[in-house]
């Protein structure tokens, strides 16, 4: 599940990632576009809330509140842009900065995520190879930043992967794994 080294934006980044999950391209998009089924896997979020029906339908918004643990927060919106059994593409807005508990006044308005999920039946198509690419452009972001972004959100994109897969396999998340899942960089995938 490493990085492929995709070329990064100006004033952005591009992680990536992919993995073989036991279910149906069709049963596996059900859990990249459903607000209660994003919850249980997506890693970094502290909750997802339905902005509209909450049906994995083209235009279905959601926004996600996301921490650092540090007393820090995001608040992300995303839609989603494409939707087929091939493909899903979810675009996220940075709607809210916080710290301490207190909104700071910050230009979010140049902010843009757009993640990619590119399905692609394996083995006798009961199983499906999925691929993640998120490409986040913030203006202004330099190259350290960059870097310090990417590696940390990488991370937790590999860590949610690896969650997802055992999610969809029907297997429960033990202490171990819930330990590892601690830390982990704030992300909306």
């Amino acid at each position: 599940m490493a990085a492929t080294g995709e070329v990064a934006p100006p004033g952005g980044y591009t992680i990536s990632g992919s993995i073989t999950l036991a279910a149906a391209p069709a049963d596996v998009v059900a859990w990249l576009a459903t607000p209660e089924l994003l919850d249980r896997w997506m890693l970094g979020v502290d909750g997802i809330e339905v902005m509209d029906e909450g049906r994995p339908v083209l235009g279905a918004r959601i926004r996600a509140v996301t921490s650092s643990g540090r007393h820090a927060g995001w608040i992300f919106s995303g839609e989603i842009v494409e939707l087929s059994a091939q493909r899903v593409v979810r675009r996220y807005a940075l709607d809210e900065l916080s710290t301490g508990g207190v909104r700071l006044e910050a230009d979010t308005s140049g902010y843009a995520r757009t993640v990619t999920y590119d399905l692609t039946p394996a083995g006798d198509g009961r199983a499906t190879q999925l691929r993640c690419t998120a490409v986040t452009v913030i203006p202004g972001l330099d190259a350290a930043g960059a870097t310090a972004g990417a590696g940390k959100e990488q991370k937790t994109l590999d860590r949610s992967l690896e969650r997802l897969e055992a999610e969809v396999a029907g297997r429960p998340r033990g202490l171990i794994g819930r330990f590892r899942d601690t830390g982990l960089a704030p992300a909306a995938f």
